[in-house]
């Protein structure tokens, strides 16, 4: 078990003290917890990348891997150190911060309970975990020299990228045998990371009691929890995703131009195309909306190419593996132009999208889809900066065009449309679901800034309430 802990502690505190030397876009303690989540994203992401090279390049992982996995990301850590930072503290209203910490916490305890009691009762996964991501680890940690059998083509989407796979065979090797909850214990990581990077981002860009609330709605919806205890690659992809769009959105906010910023962001959609086939989206996303957003200057070219930059080494192994595969991609089988053009075209196929959108979103958002709109409600609009309508614009962009990339996928899907409707639509909704918290929490105004406006109403009122 200790040797589990080394396996995931070494690569996220590497990727910490990267993103802790890169990110220097705010220096308050919420920007600590932004570095923390995209410092596990990044460094689960490399060390999966390396476990695969390592296997192509060398062969089956074993102790020598080990060894020299452990001293690269100490040398990594020692050399990215950086002194620490003045950090300038926040005010936060003690009433909106304190019930809302409450309220976090208490969601947050119930979410890990919710994952382990569940996790008992399921601790292989479900359906996908067993006949994907958690076979897939296991045959390329037990086939040896005959691993690339793991992706024959008579075996089920042998295409699927292998962030989760490679990571979890990763931290089987260190420990020497396989350990069933190492899977859920890895999809938990990338769940902790998302709320981290949510509760950085909008404590440096609104307040505490903001990013507080962005926790009890992400961790509050349980579909998003059983999709940790289920095992699924959807948890990573979305980590991946929300860190894309987060750093690139915090960059309109300070108007940033440090390429090292547009570096992560592309990284982080690059590790998008390397946990799954949707993540090529987000990657697309990304780069338009830089264009859409800033036109055809040249300090747009700039961030792109820092972007592409950032994403080159994950996009790059991504491509070598389909490339290494004999099989392709289900979704292009059997498809030609004549076909393809008349579905694309069908009104009655995007009628039923549309229809299971809202049905499949009803499934995957529950209570949190009535709190969020309800919170939007008593909440009201935020009188943003034209920095974060920026960022609000951004982001939007970005959900915007993987949204449209996700339906312009089932119109022209060779599947059964009812059934990949089915099977698919609400984990495809998870995926953006904490980049819309982040968008939401942006347009409405925080708990603190609404007991703000209510404090001078009641000061006004008690010279009148003594005199009388």
């Amino acid at each position: 078990m200790l040797q589990l802990c080394f396996a995931l502690l070494m690569p996220c505190w590497a990727g910490y003290a990267v993103a802790n030397r890169l990110l220097t876009i705010d220096t308050r303690p919420g920007a600590r917890w932004l570095r923390l989540g995209v410092g596990a994203i990044l460094g689960l992401g490399a060390a999966s990348i390396g476990y695969y090279l390592w296997m192509v390049a060398i062969g089956p992982a074993g102790r020598w891997y080990c060894a020299v996995d452990l001293g690269a990301w100490a040398a990594l850590i020692v050399a990215a150190r950086r002194p620490r930072a003045v950090v300038h503290s926040a005010a936060c209203s003690p009433r909106a911060s304190r019930a809302l910490q409450v309220a976090a916490a208490a969601v947050a305890v119930s979410a890990i309970a919710a994952i382990v009691l569940a996790g008992r009762s399921e601790p292989d996964g479900f359906s996908d975990a067993w006949e994907i991501w958690n076979l897939r680890a296991r045959q390329i940690y037990n086939l040896g020299d005959d691993w690339r059998a793991a992706f024959a083509s008579a075996t089920q989407h042998p295409d699927y990228p292998l962030l989760v796979p490679t990571t979890n065979a990763r931290l089987w090797t260190y420990a020497g045998s396989e350990i069933g909850a190492s899977p859920r214990l890895v999809q938990a990581v990338f769940l902790g990371a998302i709320a981290a990077i949510l509760t950085g981002a909008l404590s440096q860009v609104r307040d505490t009691s903001a990013a507080l609330l962005a926790v009890v709605l992400l961790l509050g919806n349980v579909r998003l929890l059983m999709l940790v205890v289920w095992q699924y690659a959807d948890v990573a992809l979305a980590g991946c995703v929300t860190a894309a769009i987060v750093l690139h959105a915090l960059s309109h906010v300070d108007g940033s131009t440090n390429a090292a910023t547009f570096c992560l962001a592309g990284a982080m959609a690059g590790l998008a195309c390397w946990t799954k086939n949707e993540g090529w989206l987000a990657l697309a996303a990304i780069g338009f909306a830089e264009l859409a957003r800033f036109g055809h200057r040249r300090q747009t070219w700039r961030r792109i190419a820092a972007l592409a930059m950032g994403a080159a080494l994950p996009v790059a192994v991504a491509l070598a593996f389909k490339h290494s595969i004999p099989a392709g991609n289900d979704l292009a089988a059997g498809q030609n132009v004549h076909d393809t053009l008349a579905k694309l075209f069908d009104p009655a196929r995007l009628t039923t999208i549309l229809g299971a959108a809202f049905q499949q979103g009803w499934v995957a958002l529950k209570a949190m889809g009535i709190a969020v709109l309800a919170g939007g409600l008593l909440l009201g609009r935020h009188s943003n900066s034209s920095t974060q309508r920026g960022a609000i614009v951004a982001a939007t962009t970005m959900l915007g065009v993987i949204a449209a990339g996700y339906c312009g996928v089932y119109m022209i899907t060779p599947h059964d449309l009812t059934w990949h409707l089915r099977t698919s639509m609400d984990r495809l909704i998870l995926h953006l679901y904490p980049a819309a918290i982040w968008i939401f929490c942006l347009l409405v105004r925080s708990p603190q800034e609404l007991l703000a406006r209510d404090e001078p109403r009641s000061a006004a009122s008690a010279p009148l309430r003594k005199a009388a």
